[in-house]
């Protein structure tokens, strides 16, 4: 057990410290205190909040002044040492908060603390401040609202109150969103339709993050909001809780969403019907893809979402589209990537055909060089041995770049030595043409 000497010789080198201004001395100085005043009756007396004791306040003054003086990491180090003050800290903390000459980053040290202490006099002090300074102050609300989230549960109550009032609404909102507790759901439900835009987009998706039935309609009817940005935190909504409704109807809910006057809207439409992985999603994509109503823009995404879904259906989709936009390079490139993530046993070889099929006709004459180069590497990321043959005559290549993409694609599909045998081979057959045998020897000393 510690000795009263030992925590006066703390106390005075905490006084030395102060002095000197030497702030991380000083934080050590008093966690070493409140380690040591655990097991001191007289000293434990000294750390309570009803105690008269000079030592008390001088303590408390001595982690005010790391916290004002300190530095970042002085800072983080006195945190652990404020509940050890229990309430009495709170108006000091408080003081900090609403001065507005305060750096940032102290008023924000000093919410952190108050949203540790669960306590009733933080949220009421809290409360009130924002109830004052909602409408002066945005840095102020959102730090005191990061504080008031951190106490979580127990401010659900207070904040609501503010959801009464249009001027608080939002920032009550925003601090509500971040409690990750069921409580939240009550009363996000009664603002989802409010008129502040930030207000509803905030609402719901603080909402989408919870499996409950109560939050579908909600999201549904969010789908068809006036707003373009609601709209789309809904699409985002009802792909995050898929697991709550029937398939079939989230489909046709998010092909209504694919035809929707905002280009953003209907990105986010394309995103979340690849995530939700079905044959029906997939069908619904690719009748957009070739629908000539579709913007170019989302082209690609819709290319990329039909990657996502690694189903039979969807793999034809892309073989389809790779026939039918042979004039659009910067498409070939995006489906040439797609079929090198369709992995799955029975569907690897069907992938590794369609880039055959390119490889070996004449269109890949005309290919730009980053297709070549996709060619390669999803050949690689296939990992199929039928794509061995096809690497080395690309390594052929008179683009050096293609070739060193073949050498390496070689490297992954080496089962056995299988690929650098058949090098060895290459590399004394007369047959083969000078260029094709300076490749290959290049390919064996990268080996």
């Amino acid at each position: 057990m510690a000795s009263n000497s030992s925590i006066d010789d703390l106390l005075e080198q905490a006084q030395l410290a102060a002095q000197q201004g030497q702030w991380s001395w000083l934080a050590q100085c008093l966690q070493q205190i409140q380690t040591l005043s655990r097991g001191v009756p007289d000293m434990t007396v000294a750390w309570s909040e009803s105690s008269p004791d000079c030592r008390y306040q001088q303590l408390l003054a001595f982690a005010l002044n790391v916290l004002e003086m300190g530095d970042f990491y002085d800072r983080w180090e006195i945190t652990k040492v404020f509940p050890a003050f229990g309430t009495v800290a709170i108006p000091a903390l408080v003081e900090i908060l609403q001065d507005a000459d305060a750096d940032w980053e102290l008023r924000w040290f000093a919410a952190r603390i108050l949203g540790e202490c669960n306590h009733p006099t933080v949220i009421d002090s809290l409360m009130g401040l924002l109830q004052a300074e909602t409408s002066q102050d945005e840095e102020l609300t959102a730090i005191i609202a990061e504080a008031l989230a951190n106490l979580g549960t127990p401010a659900v109550a207070a904040l609501a109150e503010l959801l009464t009032s249009s001027t608080t609404r939002l920032v009550a909102v925003k601090a509500l969103a971040q409690i990750h507790q069921p409580e939240i759901i009550p009363p996000l439900l009664a603002i989802v339709s409010d008129p502040q835009i930030s207000v509803r987009m905030t609402a719901i998706e603080a909402l989408s993050s919870f499996s409950d039935v109560r939050v579908i309609p909600v999201l549904f009817a969010a789908l068809d909001d006036p707003v373009a940005s609601v709209r789309r935190e809904a699409v985002i909504g009802v792909g995050l809780r898929a697991d709550l409704v029937d398939a079939g109807q989230l489909v046709e809910l998010l092909h209504d969403r694919l035809q929707d006057a905002n280009l953003a809207v209907r990105q986010q439409a394309i995103i979340t019907l690849g995530r939700l992985g079905t044959v029906a999603a997939a069908t619904v994509l690719f009748q957009n893809l070739t629908h000539l109503e579709t913007p170019a823009a989302l082209h690609l995404e819709i290319i990329r979402a039909l990657s996502w879904i690694r189903v039979p259906e969807s793999l034809s989709y892309l073989r389809q589209a790779l026939l039918q936009y042979t004039a659009n390079s910067s498409l070939t490139r995006e489906i040439v990537v797609a079929l090198g993530r369709f992995k799955q046993p029975e569907l690897q070889p069907i992938a590794v055909e369609t880039l055959l099929d390119l490889c070996y006709s004449s269109r890949y004459q005309g290919c730009e060089l980053e297709i070549k180069q996709a060619i390669t590497v999803s050949l690689g990321e296939l990992g199929h041995p039928q794509g061995i043959e096809c690497l080395i005559q690309l390594m052929a290549d008179p683009d050096l770049s293609v070739q060193l993409h073949a050498i390496a694609a070689l490297k992954k599909l080496d089962f056995g030595g299988t690929s650098r045998q058949y090098l060895q081979t290459l590399a004394h057959d007369t047959s083969v043409s000078p260029e094709l045998r300076q490749t290959v020897a290049l390919a064996l000393q990268e080996w």
